[in-house]
C-alpha cells in the first residue's frame, strides 16, 4: 500500500535514509536528528511519530521507557522502491486490466455480430426464389 507522506516527514525520511549507511546500528539520537534535519524540536517530534505511526521508524527505548532515538525500519530503507511497486501495481488494476477486458469483450461481441450475420446470409440464399408470376393467366 502506498504511504503517503507530509513534506516535513517526505524531507526527514529521505534526510535518515542518505545517512544510514554512514553509520554502524543505523540510529540516530534527537540531537542529531535536529541538526540533521534542520527542524525545531517541535516539528521534528511530530515528523517522528508520524513516520513511526507509518512503520517507516522504529524508535529506541531505554528500559523500555524512554526514547533515546530512532532507526529505519525495512519499509523505510526502501519507501522508494516500494512506492513504485505499488503504483505499478495500481497502474496493472486499475488501467491495464479494464482495457484489456473491454478489448476482449468487444472482440468477442463483434465475432458473434459476425456469426450471426453469416447466419442469416445463409438462410437467405438457402430460401427457393419464386420465379412464377402471380395474377396473370395466360
Amino acid at each position: 500500500m502506498l504511504v503517503l507522506l507530509t513534506k516535513t516527514a517526505k524531507n526527514l525520511l529521505d534526510t535518515l535514509r542518505k545517512e544510514t549507511p554512514k553509520r554502524k546500528n543505523g540510529l540516530f539520537v534527537y540531537r542529531e536528528l535536529e541538526a540533521l534535519s534542520g527542524l525545531n524540536n517541535f516539528d521534528l517530534i511530530n515528523a517522528l511519530d508520524y513516520l513511526e505511526e507509518k512503520c517507516l521508524i522504529k524508535q529506541a527505548r531505554l528500559n523500555g521507557q524512554e526514547s533515546i532515538g530512532v532507526s529505519l525500519t525495512h519499509k523505510g530503507t526502501y519507501y522508494e522502491e516500494i512506492k513504485q511497486i505499488a503504483i505499478k501495481e495500481f497502474l496493472f488494476k486499475s488501467v491495464l486490466v479494464p482495457i484489456a477486458i473491454s478489448v476482449l469483450t468487444t472482440a468477442i461481441i463483434t465475432f458473434i455480430g459476425f456469426l450471426w450475420g453469416q447466419n442469416a446470409i445463409s438462410q437467405k440464399i438457402a430460401e427457393p426464389i419464386n420465379t412464377t408470376s402471380q395474377g396473370v393467366n395466360p
